[in-house]
């Protein structure tokens, strides 16, 4: 699978999409038919019917009192409290987006777990914080909802929270331990934290680190704009030439998100003008996506070609 990363300006290289809008359901679940919750399951479900019938009553519009009597009978029929939709999502994901917290409570006691993870490993918590639905955060904090998950992209409840505004939410999570993930990740800290960075690089960490999809502090940061992040991360020894997953350089990530100030420092750093990713794209392909036109000048100036005249030269 291709991975896509997308800053607030353009699409870069490594990082997943946004969720949906903290008002309305995840994009993936607002169409969803009604076998998408079985397709979601590794085993078959012992009551589907039950179960469906659970997703149901959280999510489609009807009184709060006519809700929770629908999600009590659903879990008396033997419903499976942590039944997933597609795209991992639980009744109690779907409770919290949509901010029905007497539901979320009954959940809870029922036995749902609190820590159940969706496809991008956000957590109740994680839909909690970014919606700023305080009241329910406050409840999964009391009933043992890890503060400081990580979802799919290294951050935290908190970090979704800061990135949404939701300032009442951001402040409760803090005093109660809430930390950023750049706290915990040095990929996370480039994307624009230099403190962070430069915390990391004191405890020894190493500049050269591969996330899971093979992706290095310097790749984040380069795909970010943060020239100062890229200059510090150089000058601790970042390998400008190493590749992720899909065999993509530095400049790779730059070229294609136009950071042309960052892209001249990689290539005086001796940045591999003429890299191949795993389709045989060269940074100067890589400009074309988004038509980064300054960019793709400056690699033609330092000898930059595209994949089909580095063939047509029997290279």
């Amino acid at each position: 699978m291709k991975h896509i990363l997308i800053t607030t300006i353009a699409a870069v290289l490594l990082v997943v999409c946004v969720e949906a809008q903290e008002s309305s359901p995840p994009p993936e679940t607002q169409s969803a038919g009604p076998t998408a919750y079985c397709q979601a399951q590794d085993i078959k479900p012992a009551n589907p019917k039950a179960d469906r019938a659970l997703i149901d009553a959280v999510r489609k519009g009807s009184k709060e009192t006519e809700k929770i009597e629908r999600v009590k009978q659903a879990i008396a029929a033997g419903a499976d409290l942590d039944v997933k939709m597609q795209g991992g999502y639980t009744p109690l994901h779907f409770a919290t987006i949509y901010d029905h917290k007497e539901i979320a409570k009954i959940l809870i006691a029922e036995g749902a777990n609190v820590n159940a993870k969706n496809k991008r490993d956000m957590t109740p918590l994680h839909q909690a914080a970014r919606s700023g639905r305080k009241e329910i955060t406050e409840l999964l904090i009391a009933k043992g909802a890890d503060l400081n998950a990580k979802d799919g992209n290294s951050l935290t409840p908190l970090d979704l929270a800061i990135q949404r505004k939701k300032t009442e939410t951001a402040d409760f999570l803090r005093k109660h331990g809430g930390k950023k993930g750049a706290v915990y990740s040095i990929h996370v800290a480039a994307k624009g934290d230099i403190e962070a960075v430069k915390q990391h690089l004191a405890a020894g960490a190493d500049v050269n680190a591969k996330d899971k999809i093979r992706g290095t502090p310097l790749h984040y940061a380069a795909a970010y704009g943060h020239k100062k992040i890229v200059e510090l991360l150089i000058a601790a020894g970042a390998d400008v030439n190493l590749k992720d997953e899909e065999e993509k350089t530095t400049l790779h990530y730059a070229a294609v998100n136009g950071r042309k100030v960052i892209g001249e420092l990689l290539i005086a750093e001796g940045a591999d003008v003429n890299a191949k990713d795993e389709d045989g794209r060269t940074p100067l392909d890589a400009t074309s996506v988004f038509n980064k036109a300054e960019t793709a000048a400056l690699l033609r100036k330092h000898g930059g070609k595209t994949s089909e005249e580095l063939k047509a030269a029997g290279k």
